[in-house]
């Protein structure tokens, strides 16, 4: 028996997750895609010549509106994700509507998104639209190209026409918009790029985009929009997908009062609320950052022995822990000094 999953998306990111997770997961069967956000996306089907042998019909498109009736339906077990703009609120809301209806509600693994290129890449991100990704793109490539350096700019998704012929786009030249059918939000974004003399890739293949993109390209930029989960990863490296589980490089905060992670520590990870929850630390710019509960993070030390972390969670960008919390366990209890 495979596991009945539904992605929410809004016509982007959902079909790159499904791409990277799913579309070759024989244990998984993902049964429908939800889209909101923008008109006219739903109502459609993600292409068998996309969503790969193990879909031979695609897979259909509804509004989120359908979203319970979908649950009840197809008998999903697990509803992932998968797109941004959006504040806590409102993905508080969509879990609550979920597990009403009697399914688990997930985040996707950000790690196994990830697709790795042979070519340096400079990606360009924000946590919600409007924030001047399109500006600092153009501006970042047009100094890489005054170093002479072929530079490709990949933007995220639009997919607004027929997705097959959208799996891979190439734009270097203005007739190149006119060829894929582009919209008016499309020409806005591309039209800058080709004007000053570079490359768009842009499409719904994205494993397939870069394939095409590093045949020519010096230097890759990525213009991506990061939901609430993916923007807290901004700095990278503490948190490394091992064949095990993961290894976590934490940093040891003299200041800190307590111990503290980000809420994508470990996929799935549980937070209970506690008397500290909806307190606010301060963080060294003078900003205050809610206590979104605590969690308990069990492991091994980078010797082996046993460990056990409670730690409270709030939206910082790498663990941090206490100096004095890391004292204090190790003269009561005898346990082994944590990874740092």
């Amino acid at each position: 028996m495979t596991k009945k999953l539904l992605i929410m998306g809004a016509a982007g990111k959902d079909f790159h997750v499904f791409n990277t997770c799913y579309r070759e997961d024989p244990a998984t069967t993902v049964v429908a895609f939800t889209a909101t956000q923008i008109p006219h996306i739903d109502d459609r089907r993600y292409p068998a010549s996309l969503a790969g042998p193990l879909y031979p019909n695609g897979i259909s498109i509804h509004p989120e509106e359908e979203l319970q009736a979908l649950i009840a339906q197809h008998g999903v077990e697990e509803v992932v994700f998968a797109y941004s703009d959006v504040n806590e609120d409102y993905l508080a809301a969509r879990r609550a509507v979920v597990e009403g209806a009697g399914a688990s509600f997930s985040m996707f693994d950000v790690d196994a998104t990830m697709i790795r290129s042979c070519k340096p890449v400079i990606a360009v991100c924000a946590v919600r639209t409007g924030c001047g990704k399109s500006q600092t793109s153009r501006k970042v490539v047009s100094l890489l190209r005054e170093r002479g350096l072929n530079t490709i700019a990949i933007r995220h998704p639009m997919p607004y026409g027929d997705l097959a012929k959208q799996a891979v786009q190439r734009f270097a030249a203005l007739e190149d918009m006119v060829t894929h059918d582009c919209t008016i939000e499309e020409m806005e974004e591309y039209e800058p790029h080709i004007a000053n003399g570079a490359v768009v890739y842009a499409g719904v293949d994205y494993g397939a985009i870069l394939a095409e993109a590093e045949k020519e390209a010096d230097v890759i930029g990525d213009i991506f929009e990061l939901d609430p989960e993916d923007s807290r990863r901004l700095e990278a490296g503490w948190s490394v997908k091992t064949e095990t589980g993961r290894k976590i490089k934490v940093v040891m905060d003299s200041g800190a009062v307590k111990t503290i992670v980000p809420e994508v520590t470990i996929p799935g990870m549980m937070v209970k609320q506690t008397k500290d929850s909806g307190n606010r630390f301060r963080a060294a710019s003078g900003g205050k950052i809610p206590n979104k509960g605590a969690t308990t993070i069990k492991g091994r030390s980078s010797n082996g022995g046993k460990m056990i972390i409670t730690a409270q969670v709030a939206e910082v960008t790498k663990p941090l822990t206490a100096a004095n919390e890391v004292v204090d366990a190790n003269l009561g209890n005898n346990q082994e000094n944590w990874i740092i």
